[in-house]
């Protein structure tokens, strides 16, 4: 901060930059309704299979596919076995394609739920010291711009406080608006 004697000028910015989806993922539901449940994980394990494996060969990680299986006895005679897989791909375009190759070979009993997008914490973050950075610029043509009102210069910058970024993620697009907040105090000269 300005010392007693030295003259200031604070100036409070934002700047919000949006990040771009760096991740997609595919969700499919496989379900089967069978008199026994043996029979109704047999039917479901055999697809589950051909759906693990055609997403490792198109691209999907081990590491980010997870499924988790609901078994629901309807009566005495049906038992219903659901198995959803969710899969992230690193790489959206190879996503799409993804799902659509699936969605075309569309066995029996598998149900395609739309392509999620999101952004990975990485993605964010770099967004954000982007927001800061950029909003600490605008801060600073800001400051300027006042120093030539009162026929001052404006002198090294004192301090930088920066608020908590604010995110807005639109839930169909994956885009995240990243709003970053900044007051600036400047020496005058």
């Amino acid at each position: 901060m300005a010392s007693s004697g030295e003259r200031a000028i604070t100036v409070q910015e934002q700047h919000t930059v949006m990040a771009q989806p760096d991740c997609a993922t595919l969700t499919l539901v496989i379900s089967s309704v069978k008199t026994t449940l043996p029979n109704a994980r047999e039917s479901v394990n055999k697809r589950v299979l051909w759906a693990l494996q055609t997403l490792v060969q198109k691209g999907a990680s081990k590491k980010t596919t997870t499924q988790f299986t609901d078994i629901e006895q309807v009566d005495a005679e049906t038992v219903v076995l659901r198995t959803t897989i969710k899969s992230i791909f690193a790489d959206r375009v190879q996503a799409v394609e993804t799902h659509k190759f699936l969605v075309d070979k569309n066995p029996d009993k598998v149900q395609f739920l739309p392509l999620s997008f999101s952004c990975s914490q990485i993605t964010v973050n770099a967004a954000a010291k982007d927001a800061a950075t950029l909003a600490i610029g605008a801060a600073k043509a800001k400051a300027e711009s006042m120093c030539t009102v009162v026929e001052a210069s404006l002198g090294p910058i004192l301090s930088v406080v920066e608020d908590k970024p604010s995110f807005d993620k639109d839930t169909f697009t994956g885009v995240i608006a990243v709003t970053c907040s900044v007051r600036c105090t400047f020496a005058l000269a």
